[in-house]
């Protein structure tokens, strides 16, 4: 059996929307995900850090006037990142850094990707797991304990 294309197929270049801030805003909530799950001990967690990195420059365009699009906090050793989106990037600024982060818009989502959720694994053994877990007794007297306070 054969098949013939009665129409040739014509492939149309689709232009990429306009970057807006809501990328800026993705980068830094992967960055809040990324010290999350360093402080739990995740084993993947330098993924993150190590592909942000290739981003870091030793210097960036003047930091531009007005608000970030977003902030982390946490980042650049407690005094932040600033993150501003242009139209082709979004520039990390870490006050009183003599660098900062020039992540092209292209490359967001795969950092996003990085930080995504997963499944906990497991931290303790299964007894250590039980040992956590409240007893029937103790959620008893702890229910005994609520209607005594709201009683």
């Amino acid at each position: 059996m054969s098949a013939v294309a009665e129409r040739p197929i014509t492939m149309v270049e689709v232009p990429r929307q306009r970057a807006t801030e809501k990328d800026a805003c993705a980068l830094a909530l992967s960055y809040q995900r990324w010290a999350s799950a360093c402080w739990r001990g995740d084993t993947l967690a330098p993924v993150f850090a190590t592909q942000l990195s290739a981003y870091w420059r030793p210097a960036l365009p003047p930091m531009p006037a007005g608000r970030a699009d977003a902030i982390s906090p946490h980042g650049g050793g407690g005094r932040g990142i600033y993150w501003y989106q242009t139209d082709e990037e979004v520039l990390g600024y870490v006050p009183g850094a003599a660098g900062g982060y020039q992540v092209p818009v292209t490359t967001i989502p795969q950092l996003v990707r990085c930080t995504q959720t997963r499944p906990r694994a497991t931290q303790g053994t299964p007894a250590q797991e039980r040992e956590m877990r409240p007893t029937v007794d103790r959620r008893r007297s702890l229910g005994q304990s609520a209607q005594l306070v709201a009683g």
